[in-house]
């Protein structure tokens, strides 16, 4: 690849120089790239004759120094913010321009397209271990370089993942979803997981974000869990974990069911997440998800996800068309009070599909035909619970000109 008349290893190789006019030509150019730049960096680490060892070290201590400053750079400008007359606050729409505020801009620059490069490196970060090390050690960039590790999972070498393993063991990373990736393809690692259940309390969050492969692989592992649903201590870790583990298997439905009564809120709010991500037995979990709009009332504020049905919406969405029997509810709840629109009952009647058709010119009367014309049904998906109720309506519209194409 050649930008600017230049291949790709030449503006690597300016983003880490220490001359900041150079670097803030490279900036720009290694931000717009999207899966093709991806490939095109990775093939330029495999080069021969690139020094990718020197490269991605430099690479590394740029991208930690640059987040170091930038940082103690925005800490001036709050200080100075705070202790001067001059100023208003950010949210009196006043923008501060202080003296070092033009090279603050230039280094959040640089610090996206390194940034944007490190998390293109793929397998690459594998030959430089100490520093997958350094960086899981409090520098901030944890959730970069588990990014890294969960995408080359299979590719870590027994020795990377045996040292990963032991810091696991005595810190909180790497986390339960990176070690889950890490291991889940290795039954050998999964069974050392399962033999930990009992005197790790970390090891059962790794268990559920294995989901059902544990339960293939070491398949030990459920009665314990249903073990842990009469014992007070563990009964909160293991009702996700036993939905997680037995997706698609009755063994755990019964149980949940009869902890769905439950007068501890927090119990009952697992229990349903539970019985979605179980997503069976629809034709006794379904009747008592719609019975749970009623008898369960989020403990917590959902604002921010614009629904008062968040857990029960979801829950049920994963049933797909088999939620069938919960559509005049959902109907019921398209708004909240005072005309809200509840984006998870919304996107739940989405999910369900076919038998939802039924209702579609309900649904239809909530949207702008104009603005609909105007964007797909992929973009108004992108954008979120803002444009939900155009994405339910513009999916369904797309089942039913399919099942109509399949008519003919």
């Amino acid at each position: 690849m050649e930008l600017e008349g230049k291949p790709l290893s030449f503006w690597l190789q300016e983003l880490i120089c220490d001359d900041n006019d150079r670097r803030s030509l490279a900036a720009p150019l290694l931000s717009r790239f999207d899966e093709e730049f991806k490939a095109a960096v990775q093939a330029t680490l495999s080069e021969p004759d690139f020094p990718t060892v020197e490269w991605l070290n430099a690479l590394i201590d740029f991208l930690l120094w640059v987040r170091k400053t930038t940082s103690e750079m925005q800490r001036a400008i709050w200080d100075n913010d705070r202790i001067s007359e001059g100023y208003k606050r950010y949210s009196d729409g006043v923008v501060l321009r202080l003296p070092n505020q033009r090279e603050l801009d230039r280094l959040y620059e640089q610090q996206s397209a390194v940034r944007r490069v490190f998390g293109a490196l793929g397998r690459h970060i594998l030959v430089v271990p100490n520093r997958i090390f350094e960086l899981l050690e409090g520098t901030g960039l944890g959730y970069a370089i588990e990014d890294l590790l969960r995408e080359v999972a299979d590719e870590v070498p027994a020795e990377l993942l045996a040292a990963l393993w032991e810091r696991w063991s005595a810190t909180e990373t790497p986390g339960p979803y990176t070690l889950a990736a890490l291991i889940q393809n290795r039954p050998v690692d999964i069974a050392r997981l399962v033999g930990l259940l009992e005197t790790n309390p970390r090891a059962v969050r790794v268990l559920r974000c294995l989901g059902p492969v544990a339960a293939q692989v070491v398949p030990e592992c459920v009665p314990v869990l249903l073990a842990w649903l009469d014992q007070g201590e563990r009964l909160y870790e293991a009702i996700p974990a036993l939905g997680a583990v037995t997706r698609g298997q009755e063994v755990g439905v019964e149980p949940l069911l009869a902890l769905s009564d439950s007068d501890d809120i927090w119990v009952k709010k697992a229990v349903l997440r539970a019985l979605g991500d179980i997503a069976t037995c629809s034709e006794r979990v379904v009747p008592r998800l719609v019975a749970a709009f009623d008898d369960y009332a989020e403990p917590d504020s959902d604002d921010l996800w614009n629904s008062e049905h968040l857990v029960v919406a979801r829950a049920l969405g994963e049933f797909g068309a088999d939620a069938a029997p919960a559509i005049p509810h959902l109907v019921a709840r398209l708004f909240r009070e005072g005309g809200e629109c509840d984006s998870a009952v919304w996107r739940c009647l989405g999910q369900i599909g076919e038998p939802a058709l039924a209702v579609l010119d309900i649904l239809e009367r909530h949207v702008d035909e104009e603005e609909l014309a105007a964007s797909t049904l992929e973009e108004f998906e992108e954008s979120g619970n803002g444009f939900v109720v155009e994405a339910t309506v513009l999916r369904l519209r797309r089942i039913q000109q399919e099942r109509k194409r399949g008519a003919r």
